[in-house]
């Protein structure tokens, strides 16, 4: 603001003149640095965000890997259960039929 004040003054110094321009030029600056910084950040974010997406969607594979592992377990355990009664009707039937006669 003073070298503004003082153009009118003494408009053959051109020393206020350059303030002037350094000044805005530091403020472009600044404001570049500023957008650098943010997308900086965006784009960390945006990173962390993936992160956490795939660390989640692993998760939940393991998560239904398990499920289905489970269920194929208690699929193999009726089977043999089924079996075992097939087993015992069979025998109990030779039994009763090894007496009858």
């Amino acid at each position: 603001l003073h070298c503004w004040s003082v153009q009118w003054i003494a408009p053959e110094d051109t020393r206020c003149r350059t303030d002037a321009a350094a000044t805005c030029v530091a403020v472009v600056d600044a404001v570049a640095v500023a957008v650098v910084v943010v997308v900086v950040v965006a784009v960390a974010v945006v990173a962390a965000a993936v992160a956490i997406a795939v660390v989640v969607a692993a998760a939940a594979a393991v998560v239904v890997a398990a499920a289905v592992a489970v269920v194929v377990a208690v699929v193999v355990v009726a089977v043999v259960v089924v079996a075992v009664v097939v087993v015992a009707v069979v025998v109990v039937a030779v039994v009763v039929v090894a007496v009858v006669v």
